[in-house]
């Protein structure tokens, strides 16, 4: 797109929570552990004496890695302060949620004051998967033959080319903001621990770009929705509160950063 000019109307792309380099991922995840108190600090600690970031992939980095998944276990990693979905708890948590949305809508309170959104439901990707397995839906969807979908299909994953999985981003973005002038954005929920805000910073200051607007708050509707710096040739933003999916979590946040994008951040 950018070599040939293939697509006129092309003027730019936003990514939410990126996979940039599988080190960077790594880190960021163990940091988004440590920061939400889910490792204990000698384990930290030895992530750090070990120099995980640098040697990522290490037998003793490995080890640390599977004991954190581990504690985390019981955690949603794509939005770690988010309830999870179980078959025990789901009705307890479900209620519990709709009680904070009854309180909420008592007080006439329509401010983001409310930590998840309104219509959070932790179970939709599960009903989803229900759904879309059902032989009369697979029938109206002209499925060829009886399938079992899957949101994250691990058949179709470890097809991957993984020599492109673990490659560095940093050279793409640096030839894209040297060879054009397109717009980029690159946002970042930072409860999420799969691609954590952790790494994604790690990632963005790592590409040595000259500073144009220096880290800052950002807000909606009077309260800090995240925080923000321009760089030359890249915006970064992070959406506090947000989990993997920023939509999903963030709803009215995420929104907000869709509007600057399109509007060239106008702060």
């Amino acid at each position: 797109l950018v070599d040939n000019g293939g697509v006129k109307t092309f003027k730019g792309f936003a990514v939410g929570n990126p996979l940039t380099w599988m080190p960077y991922r790594d880190y960021g995840q163990m940091g988004a552990f440590w920061a939400h108190q889910v490792l204990p600090k000698p384990m930290w600690d030895q992530w750090l004496e070990n120099d995980c970031l640098k040697n990522d992939g290490s037998n003793k980095c490995n080890a640390l890695m599977n004991q954190a998944m581990q504690l985390a276990a019981g955690l949603d990693p794509y939005a770690l302060d988010f309830p999870v979905c179980t078959t025990q708890l789901a009705a307890g948590r479900d209620e519990r949620m709709a009680l904070l949305r009854a309180m909420h809508k008592a007080k006439a309170d329509n401010t983001l004051g409310g930590y998840f959104p309104a219509h959070y439901e932790q179970c939709s990707e599960n009903w989803a998967a229900d759904y879309l397995n059902r032989p009369d839906v697979q029938k109206a969807l002209h499925v060829a033959k009886p399938t079992t979908w899957a949101l994250c299909n691990d058949d179709i994953n470890m097809h991957y080319n993984q020599t492109d999985v673990m490659a560095p981003m940093m050279p793409v973005y640096k030839y894209l903001v040297e060879k054009s002038n397109i717009r980029i954005v690159v946002y970042s929920g930072d409860d999420d621990s799969m691609c954590s805000s952790i790494g994604s910073q790690q990632f963005i200051w790592d590409l040595g770009l000259k500073t144009v607007k220096d880290w800052a708050p950002w807000t909606v509707a009077g309260q800090v929705a995240g925080f923000t710096v321009e760089f030359d040739g890249v915006r970064f933003a992070t959406v506090h509160g947000a989990g993997h999916m920023v939509p999903a979590t963030r709803p009215a946040q995420a929104l907000e950063v869709f509007r600057q994008f399109l509007a060239g951040w106008t702060d």
